[in-house]
């Protein structure tokens, strides 16, 4: 695999058409915190932080997998059928089929405002939020009550434009999501949460529509992507204007092996 000089790389509009995932951190991230390798036919975008997106086709499996080996990452991006090949070749990586969606001003549909939202700024908002989390099984390991001081101070220190939302029945926070990965033009929806006890109301929605419409209109980003598994969350997002874009597998490396898990 052969380190690219970024300043000369340039790719022509069907290749980004073929993953927007990819092209929108390259040009959008600081490329100070980016490296890309290439062996002609596949590219390998490592972002400094733990993170891997891989895009082309791998025509040598064995250089592929001794490289990926060598280098430091948490966890990759791709197709299903790159990471399916890397899974035979690193073990550890069981393949999860994931949905990525995008969102543009263009194609943004937003709902009706709900009075009960709330966009989250203080120490307190966001320890309000952790506690939501922590009540998700899906998501409680990574926002343990003794995390609490580190993760609202990181949320609170978070470059412009972050932003995070949430929905309040009787003074407790039933629902939220935030802004991860900014780019200068693209973030990411992550952390789209809504106690078990409130769903099937719309929260989820109100609040992505939230969300977006701070991003989008005031903040002026460009467009903004999240992950979903289920057709479920396909629908609500749809409803919105996201779109399908690729169907990618997502993984994670623990303790030197691979498994698969949805981006947060």
């Amino acid at each position: 695999m052969k380190h690219l000089n970024l300043s000369e790389i340039h790719y022509g509009k069907e290749e980004k058409r073929e993953n927007p995932l990819f092209f929108s951190i390259l040009e959008n991230w600081d490329r100070n915190g980016l490296d890309l390798y290439s062996d002609g036919y596949l590219d390998i975008l490592l972002i400094r932080g733990g993170k891997a997106v891989i895009r082309g086709d791998i025509k040598n499996i064995s250089s592929v997998a001794s490289f990926l080996k060598d280098k430091e990452w948490s966890s990759i991006a791709g197709s299903r059928e790159n990471i399916k090949a890397i899974s035979q070749n690193i073990p550890g990586v069981s393949e999860e089929n994931r949905h990525l969606m995008l969102l543009t001003r263009e194609t943004f549909r937003k709902t009706d405002r709900n009075e009960k939202l709330k966009v989250l700024r203080t120490e307190r908002d966001f320890i309000d939020l952790f506690r939501l989390y922590r009540n998700i099984p899906e998501m409680k390991e990574g926002f343990g009550k003794r995390n609490d001081e580190d993760n609202t101070e990181r949320f609170l220190s978070s470059p412009f434009p972050f932003t995070a939302v949430g929905l309040y029945e009787d003074d407790k926070l039933v629902s939220g999501a935030y802004l991860g990965r900014v780019t200068r033009k693209t973030a990411f929806v992550v952390g789209v949460a809504t106690d078990i006890r409130y769903r099937g109301r719309g929260y989820a929605k109100a609040v992505v529509s939230e969300l977006a419409d701070i991003s989008l209109n005031e903040n002026m980003m460009e467009s903004l992507m999240l992950w979903y598994s289920s057709d479920k969350a396909g629908d609500i997002y749809r409803a919105l204007g996201f779109e399908d874009i690729e169907d990618i597998v997502y993984a994670r490396r623990v303790n030197n092996e691979v498994c698969q898990s949805p981006d947060r």
